[in-house]
């Protein structure tokens, strides 16, 4: 379990909370979070109020736990694994991963009251919780799908995103747009490849992505992307 998970929570318009998690694949984490905390008050623990603050009051842990586990009487794997140290505050998601090198998932609670799964970048790609649960492989694992969604993400960048600016940028460049897309998605990592081989065509969009699923959460409906501007507007705000 060498993944590291970040965890984090919209606060206010303004600030955010996040922190280290503990580590492991979706099906170790992701699945917690799901069952345990999906969302505010859950009707399996009536004492808790709100139990996404609880969650989040307990800080820093090697491992969610469920509700109540920091006070024993659980087996270990069922119990928080807390650091006694709080989350961090920040002013804009974009510092959910600035704490540790090589993240490998995030899990984001924003304000419209939904779990999102983060990839952490080149572009940090927010997606629907469910849409990760419902395309989970045989032996739930997310990367397949994740790596779908990279691939779909780069199509639509080079085939059906419609913005006269970018075309501008690509034809300054000198870049053939069906050449550039059959290069990147044959590539190992297509968004880091983009990343490390053509970074002004990457600069030239904000670096957080918006996915938006199909009413089933089986399939991605769409991808909201921007251009980059000079201050992060926060993705709750995208349409």
């Amino acid at each position: 379990m060498g993944e590291i998970n970040i965890i984090a929570r919209r606060l206010s318009d303004k600030y955010i909370e996040y922190g280290y998690c503990g580590g492991g694949t979706f099906a170790h984490t992701g699945l917690r979070i799901m069952t345990w905390y999906s969302k505010r008050k859950m009707k399996e623990y009536p004492q808790y109020e709100d139990i996404i603050d609880y969650l989040f009051s307990l800080g820093e842990t090697k491992l969610i736990g469920m509700p109540g586990s920091e006070n024993g009487g659980q087996k270990r794997l069922l119990s928080h694994d807390l650091y006694d140290r709080p989350y961090a505050v920040g002013v804009t998601e974009r510092l959910m991963f600035s704490q540790y090198a090589f993240n490998d998932h995030g899990y984001f609670f924003d304000s419209d009251e939904k779990w999102y799964y983060i990839i952490p970048g080149p572009f940090r790609i927010k997606i629907p919780i469910e849409l990760i649960y419902n395309n989970l492989d045989d032996e739930d694992y997310e990367f397949g799908f994740r790596n779908k969604v990279v691939i779909q993400l780069m199509t639509y960048i080079f085939q059906d995103y419609k913005n006269e600016k970018f075309n501008k940028l690509i034809n300054e460049l000198n870049l053939d747009k069906k050449n550039l897309l059959a290069e990147i998605v044959n590539a190992e990592f297509p968004a880091a490849f983009l990343w490390e081989h053509y970074r002004y065509v990457y600069n030239f969009f904000d670096d957080w992505v918006v996915v938006k699923a199909n009413p089933s959460f089986t399939e991605v409906e769409k991808f909201i992307i921007r251009e980059k501007s000079e201050k992060h507007i926060e993705t709750i705000f995208w349409q």
